[in-house]
């Protein structure tokens, strides 16, 4: 399975979750607190915007063009002009992005695409901040952790930085569209984050999705719905798929799914209708998880995450 991340991510990653935790510390003297303590933060996001993830990208649009071609459908994907894979004739078009993916539609550029990981954040940044515990997953877990014994506590440290190696990877993200020129930004994706009540979870995501492509909108609160309504390039996107199942199956989706309804990573089990209109009633769930709750989730999650990478590679050939 390919990872990310950089040499010594592994060592520099433990140093910083170590680092003794100040509740009035503010996550802006991060550099200046890692530079002290003559640290780095190694840490990679695969879809950010950096020369050295290039791959991720070219890796995702081969993906695509080949879904396209056993789907017959019509969208052709031209990689960011950084990728390896791009060919002559693509670079001298006009609507080139470096770092994110264009999509062409009959000749025509209809909006590019970018993608946002769905295993919680990994950034450093998290665990020095004062309410990086309350606020995010993996921040939470590593604060309840200092709970524990030393040696419990590495154990769950070793957890952790697994967990964050294992899902970074080509099939730990969702594909959002973004206008054709202008910031690469998708507002639905910066909206369903951590104050939201999706609280940046990929099954309650999965589960706005499928109320839009099984056209049942009404089912209270939907954030994906507004951008659906208004944004015409998120239109145009889940209009490609036709249903709920197709999009499952384009996207290799199936480790997330059972049933045609999405998998709770809280319980490992479908969504139920009564638990759905739960969830949308109340935020911040994952914040007032147990350690060994979180723990549990986490763990879960990344094998979904490896089973839908590894489906993802074998599909490509890698």
């Amino acid at each position: 399975m390919i990872t990310f991340q950089k040499k010594q991510f592994k060592e520099e990653y433990r140093k910083i979750l170590n680092i003794e935790y100040q509740p009035d510390r503010d996550k802006h003297d991060f550099n200046k607190i890692l530079k002290s303590n003559g640290m780095k933060a190694l840490y990679v996001d695969p879809d950010c915007q950096d020369d050295n993830v290039i791959l991720y990208y070219d890796l995702l649009t081969k993906f695509l063009d080949k879904r396209e071609q056993t789907f017959k459908n019509d969208f052709t994907f031209i990689p960011p002009g950084k990728a390896e894979q791009i060919s002559e004739t693509d670079k001298h078009l006009d609507v080139i992005d470096e770092f994110k993916i264009v999509v062409r539609q009959k000749n025509k550029t209809i909006f590019r695409l970018t993608s946002d990981q769905f295993g919680f954040t990994g950034y450093e940044q998290q665990y020095i901040a004062s309410d990086g515990y309350f606020n995010y997953p993996l921040a939470r877990v590593n604060h309840l952790s200092r709970e524990k014994s030393p040696e419990e506590r590495e154990q769950i440290l070793d957890k952790l930085i697994h967990y964050v190696e294992n899902t970074r990877t080509l099939g730990s993200a969702f594909v959002w569209p973004i206008p054709k020129v202008g910031r690469r930004m998708c507002n639905y994706n910066i909206r369903r984050g951590i104050a939201s009540y999706i609280e940046d979870r990929v099954d309650l995501t999965l589960l706005e999705i499928k109320h839009i492509l099984d056209k049942k909108q009404n089912q209270g609160t939907n954030l994906l719905k507004n951008s659906y309504n208004k944004e015409k390039h998120m239109k145009k996107w889940l209009d490609h798929f036709a249903s709920f199942d197709d999009y499952v199956e384009y996207f290799m989706f199936e480790s997330f799914v059972k049933d045609g309804m999405p998998i709770n990573i809280f319980t490992g089990e479908p969504f139920r209708e009564d638990e759905i209109d739960v969830c949308k009633n109340r935020i911040f769930q994952i914040k007032n998880l147990k350690l060994d709750e979180l723990l549990s989730m986490m763990e879960r999650l990344e094998s979904m995450i490896f089973e839908r990478t590894e489906s993802m590679e074998r599909y490509l050939d890698i």
